[in-house]
């Protein structure tokens, strides 16, 4: 928050802005362009990326006029390069991906041709409005918005339409788009999503799919770390440009158990989020009420602890957050089907299996795996692993095996690791727990069970 005032310094800002802008003047060449690295030549897809960041400035009204001049340089530079790139070809092939992107950022600055590059526009165009069924979700929203920035509102209502119907729809998470891959930073999903966020935004702007596109955005944000980079500039650029009034103040809920009145405490001021301890003499059985009248989005949960045999331990889950353990004996070097309702013996060696499924994509999953006193892992140093695709920190401890997920794919993915059986007896299995780092709201655990060993004959 202390950070966040540093933005509110007008003079610092005006600093700031004009060194960077001063800096990049220098860093350009004299044909208009910038290189990968200084003493390189000028790079067509480094200017145009330069180039790209200017445009969501302008288009947000920050870009100084200043910055006019190495603007216009940059244009011509790109124009000319792309004209040679078409005529080495003989004006017959053309990247039309290449053009997309490029004619977008043109298309926010107004800005005019060079070195006849209207006669590669004019056919490029041609090019998208032939082509654009088969775009990629991020590239459909890019040519919604060049066409209504064109005046092709027709085309622009259609390429839009065509964006809501490839669209995924839920109460809880808003308007996403199934069909975008993950990775292990989301960069391609929260950018996407944010893209045609601002193509509902300019074109239909009192669409209902707007609020939703925000919604799901906000709701990523729960689990996921979305870093510090310019792309996270853009994507809460996106969030604040659009939609209703979310940053306006509202008024604390009322919750409400059995009928009773609950007091919370005052909401911690630039989140809103509060907690409440409930006595479970005073709730328990009783149903939890919560009435909402702000129009934002808000996310909570009950959180209870408790202490039970293990047997009457049952599985717990979220929405979110699911997890499942099972135990397998390995027979001949694979795991066979004798689970842990068959006697294990003494020697056995066993895969402990975890299944955890998520809803959407996760950073910094913690899953903690109490193991059977009778269990004693294969491998006892901690250490970096991968197991079913997934990359995790694994934790040996005496009573548990510790998993740390820096990033948890949306799905369902199972985890292993082996042990050997050392004693004989009823053992309780133990249970695992996996909760999300940054929301500890969202939190699954497996079922009680017990082990049965016997004695090696």
């Amino acid at each position: 928050m202390a950070s966040l005032t540093e933005y509110a310094d007008t003079a610092r800002s005006a600093e700031v802005v004009e060194s960077a802008l001063s800096r990049l003047a220098d860093m350009q060449r004299r044909d208009g362009g910038w290189g990968w690295c200084p003493g390189m030549e000028s790079s067509e897809f480094i200017t145009a990326g330069v180039l790209e960041y200017l445009a969501d400035l302008r288009q947000m009204g920050y870009l100084p006029r200043q910055a006019d001049g190495i603007v216009k340089k940059a244009f011509a530079f790109c124009d000319k390069e792309f004209m040679k790139d078409w005529e080495r070809t003989h004006r017959k092939s053309f990247s039309v991906q290449a053009l997309l992107d490029y004619l977008f950022i043109k298309s926010a600055f107004g800005a005019g041709n060079n070195a006849g590059f209207g006669a590669l526009e004019k056919v490029a165009v041609k090019g998208i409005k032939d082509g654009w069924k088969s775009f990629s979700i991020d590239d459909k929203a890019k040519a919604a918005i060049l066409f209504s920035r064109r005046g092709d509102d027709a085309l622009a209502e259609l390429i839009l339409e065509s964006l809501h119907q490839f669209g995924s729809y839920s109460q809880e998470k808003g308007m996403w788009f199934d069909n975008l891959s993950s990775d292990w930073s989301g960069d391609n999903r929260l950018l996407t999503t944010a893209r045609v966020l601002e193509a509902f935004s300019a074109i239909r702007p009192h669409s209902t799919d707007i609020d939703k596109l925000r919604q799901w955005l906000v709701l990523s944000k729960q689990t996921e770390n979305w870093g510090d980079s310019r792309n996270l500039a853009g994507v809460i650029r996106a969030l604040l440009s659009s939609g209703t009034g979310w940053t306006v103040p509202s008024e604390t809920p009322s919750f409400r158990i059995g009928g009773m009145e609950i007091d919370v405490p005052h909401a911690v001021r630039y989140t809103g989020s509060m907690t409440a301890d409930l006595s479970p003499g005073e709730v328990s059985g009783k149903t939890l009420e919560v009435s909402k009248k702000s129009t934002g989005p808000s996310w909570g949960g009950v959180l209870s602890q408790y202490v039970a045999p293990i047997l009457e331990v049952k599985a717990e889950k979220t929405p979110q957050l699911s997890i499942t353990k099972a135990v397998y004996v390995i027979e001949g070097g694979q795991a066979g089907e004798k689970t842990v309702n068959s006697p294990l013996r003494v020697g056995d060696r066993v895969r402990v299996t975890l299944s955890i499924s998520a809803d959407r994509d996760m950073d910094y999953v913690a899953v903690t795996d109490a193991r059977a006193a009778c269990l004693e892992p294969d491998s006892q140093v901690s250490e970096y692993t991968v197991s079913d695709g997934i990359g995790m920190y694994r934790e040996i401890r005496d009573e548990s095996t510790n998993l740390f997920i820096p990033f948890l794919p949306k799905g369902t993915h199972v985890v292993s690791y082996d042990c050997h059986v050392d004693r004989a007896g009823v053992f309780s299995l133990g249970i695992a727990t996996a909760q999300s780092q940054y929301a500890p709201l969202i939190v699954a655990h497996s079922a009680g069970a017990e082990l049965s060993v016997k004695d090696t004959e």
